[in-house]
């Protein structure tokens, strides 16, 4: 289970906002621009220091004595892009063991990805080469291939069409399902967020509402 606070002063509010997430569960946060949201997750994810008054445990593990790196989450940021030095097939797998490292069922993992973000055509393409879409499932795909148990997106839609986002929403119910992961995602479509199975909860001025 996760359990957070995070308290965190900006200049328009004070975040001060409480988590609790069982293992499989689903937290959609929706809010107004500026509300907190992104800083919410970057607090949960460690970007910056903990303040004196924040405290992220995971399975009774207090995050804040543990290395970055060795906390079991992805996180897609918002602001997330490509690595420029890495083509399209090395950013997917950042993070991944060598292929001769690699589980069979991580590799079959890898390439149910492949197919299901349409990547295959463009996998060996540059960074710089691909739209903004195509960059955006590429970090879907960079985000999901290590199966870990906490799975943080912030707006995971972005520059991506409706019919896409819808699509690549329930293969993403389809794998939580499958891989039993909890799930924190932030969008500002409220009504995108309704098609999970819990209300989505509401941030606002770094508040719940």
């Amino acid at each position: 289970m996760l359990q957070a606070r995070i308290y965190q002063p900006r200049r328009e509010f004070i975040l001060d906002a409480a988590v609790e997430l069982a293992p499989g569960d689903t937290l959609p946060i929706t809010g107004a621009s500026g509300a907190g949201k992104s800083t919410l997750l970057d607090g949960i994810a460690g970007i910056f220091p903990f303040t004196s008054l924040s405290q992220v445990c995971w399975q009774g593990q207090d995050w804040r004595r543990l290395p970055l790196h060795r906390r079991p989450f992805n996180y897609m940021r918002q602001n997330s892009r490509l690595f420029p030095h890495l083509n399209v097939g090395k950013n997917a797998v950042f993070g991944l063991p060598p292929v001769r490292q690699r589980s069979r069922e991580d590799q079959e993992w890898l390439e149910e990805l492949r197919e299901r973000l349409e990547l295959d055509a463009i996998w060996t393409a540059a960074a710089d080469e691909v739209s903004g879409g195509q960059a955006r499932r590429v970090m879907w795909a960079r985000t999901l291939a290590r199966r870990l148990p906490l799975v943080m997106l912030d707006e995971p839609f972005a520059e991506l069409d409706s019919a896409a986002a819808m699509k690549l929403l329930n293969d993403l119910c389809i794998w939580q399902q499958r891989w039993g992961f909890s799930l924190m995602i932030v969008d500002h479509d409220a009504q995108r967020l309704r098609e999970f199975s819990v209300q989505p909860r509401i941030l606002q001025a770094g508040r719940w509402v």
